[in-house]
């Protein structure tokens, strides 16, 4: 993190402001103020003088080679009286807390919440998906070496309950759920296969299977 971007953590959290307070009064974005604290994105001068300004604090250039004086009184270039705090309105709130979407990523066999994603949101959709149709599910078995899906893949699902051939959905069969591809019979049956080259897939009627959604990503991690 560079020395600006920690020098807003630090005057934010003295100030007992949080991130999206910090953001409405700055008149910038919450996910663009995140990024700055997080190291993220490089801010530059003007900008980081505009968002310390607001909790009267101002920019102190420090030398590299120098250590940074200890207990230096801030001077604020702005009285605090004359700073005019901005107050967003219903809309604009609405729209910051929109900006990041927090998911559960739950288990693909136990149904249990195991991490969380935080994900930006842009003109109402992830990765090309209404946010709201967006789900997230960790692989908990390593049945799936034909799909190139291994434990641990944490998979992107398009939620949705009809079936295209030969695509990967999320599934609930006899009250399990696991991931499989699809492929419709001659007789109108479900195969679910775990992979392209499936010689023994398990067949079921449409009525026996729950589609909870048609994979779309998957991230694996070393």
């Amino acid at each position: 993190m560079n020395r600006l971007a920690q020098k807003i953590k630090d005057a934010r959290i003295k100030s007992k402001m949080t991130e999206k307070e910090l953001a409405a009064k700055a008149g910038v974005q919450l996910s663009y103020l995140l990024q700055v604290e997080s190291g993220k994105k490089v801010i530059n001068e003007q900008m980081a003088e505009k968002i310390l300004s607001v909790m009267g604090e101002e920019i102190q250039f420090i030398p590299d080679d120098q250590p940074e004086p200890e207990k230096v009184k801030a001077k604020t270039s702005v009285p605090r009286e004359a700073v005019k705090p901005i107050t967003p309105n219903a809309q604009w709130e609405s729209v910051l807390a929109g900006v990041i979407q927090k998911y559960p990523v739950t288990g693909e066999v136990s149904g249990k919440v195991l991490d969380y994603k935080e994900l930006s949101i842009v003109h109402k959709k992830i990765d090309g998906i209404h946010f709201e149709k967006i789900m997230f599910v960790k692989v908990e078995e390593s049945d799936l070496p034909g799909l190139r899906i291994k434990k641990g893949d944490v998979i992107s699902l398009h939620m949705m309950n009809t079936v295209e051939n030969d695509s990967i959905y999320y599934l609930e069969v006899g009250g399990i759920r696991r991931i499989r591809m699809v492929r419709m019979d001659s007789n109108r049956k479900l195969q679910l296969l775990k992979g392209i080259n499936d010689a023994s897939p398990q067949i079921f009627s449409p009525m026996e299977v729950k589609v909870i959604g048609k994979c779309i990503k998957v991230e694996f991690f070393l």
